[in-house]
């Protein structure tokens, strides 16, 4: 299969779950990584709005010191896997290179929708949706669901026009205990993501013949701290199923 990857910030990726996906991957099949953003502005924006979301310090103490200072790029050179930045996931450079690898899957993980122009460069684009699908799209789908639900899943569905309304492949629960912090929830979902790309990547030809729909749902926008705390107080006090 040839199978490609678009993230973000080249400078700062560093999530295990993207090196050991590409890692388990680039044995037995052709990869290419697009890194969608190179502007210093695009790395100031990114920052100033994930240190509003995440507390740091809890997501270095659940992903580990050393996970948190090995880049992705770092990995991808060990195994040999190409990779080239861009300014824009939908700008004409992307599409161009992504024409040129001509891939059969993409897996995304992205701050920002793809363009239809960017979704006509390769048949399937994959994302791993951190909610419940599909009652709960769009931003900070984590804490809508445990709001919203009082459950967690993980679905990986098509990239289509809309916001996370493309066809379902898999869905699989996210196991929520009191000790939970949000950020460790996100990590969770990062485990649960990357079981169900192993399990895809297997066997693509039988997920796709059997997608479910993703028709309904609401679409949700970021989540206020007031809102997170109110959500936390939720996972402590055990309500989440």
């Amino acid at each position: 299969m040839r199978i490609a990857f678009l993230f973000n910030y080249a400078l700062v990726d560093n999530r295990p779950w993207k090196q050991t996906l590409i890692g388990e991957l680039a044995g037995n099949n052709e990869l290419f990584v697009l890194f969608g953003k190179n502007r210093m502005q695009d790395y100031l924006k990114g920052y100033l709005r994930r240190r509003g979301e995440i507390d740091v310090s809890e997501r270095v103490r659940n992903t580990g010191a050393a996970s948190a200072t090995r880049r992705t790029v770092g990995a991808l050179r060990e195994l040999g896997v190409p990779f080239a930045t861009v300014s824009s996931v939908n700008n004409k450079a992307c599409r161009d290179k992504l024409r040129e690898f001509a891939p059969d899957y993409v897996v995304t993980a992205l701050d920002q929708k793809l363009s239809a122009k960017t979704l006509e460069a390769a048949p399937l684009f994959l994302n791993a949706h951190y909610g419940v699908l599909p009652h709960i799209k769009g931003w900070n789908a984590t804490e809508w669901s445990l709001l919203l639900r009082r459950e967690l899943t993980v679905s990986l569905h098509r990239v289509a026009p809309g916001l996370d309304t493309g066809e379902i492949f898999l869905t699989r629960p996210v196991a929520v205990c009191a000790e939970d912090s949000l950020e460790g929830l996100r990590g969770k979902c990062q485990n649960v993501a990357l079981d169900m790309y192993r399990d895809f990547f297997a066997a693509p030809e039988h997920y796709t013949a059997h997608p479910q729909g993703n028709e309904g749902g609401a679409t949700y926008y970021a989540m206020n701290r007031q809102m997170k705390t109110l959500v936390s107080g939720l996972v402590r006090a055990g309500r989440i199923s």
